[in-house]
């Protein structure tokens, strides 16, 4: 079995602070959730995802334990990026690429 490796060019945002009240994106795309530790000023990716930005990240506030756990804690600051994809099938595979290079969002 032959092994492709997919590349695409993304263009991020700059960090946004991740609360409500922050999430006035009406497109869709793909986003990234981490924190920045106050302490190092190094920043960490939490979790990766795609589709329509503005609700997802809405979404990922009201009810992701798993976010809310890694990003809220003393000395961390929460923040998302994205970038502008319409192509679901082309968000689908960069989102796929971000997670494994990443190791997913535990």
């Amino acid at each position: 079995m032959n092994s492709t490796t997919m590349t695409f060019n993304v263009t991020w945002s700059e960090p946004k602070k991740f609360e409500t009240g922050n999430f006035n994106i009406a497109f869709d795309g793909l986003y990234l959730i981490g924190y920045r530790d106050t302490a190092t000023d190094k920043r960490y990716i939490v979790y990766v995802g795609q589709g329509d930005i503005g609700t997802r990240l809405a979404d990922h506030l009201r009810n992701n334990a798993s976010v809310d756990r890694r990003i809220a804690q003393a000395g961390r600051v929460g923040y998302y990026r994205y970038s502008k994809c319409a192509d679901e099938d082309t968000r689908l595979d960069i989102e796929l690429g971000l997670y494994r290079k990443r190791g997913g969002s535990s």
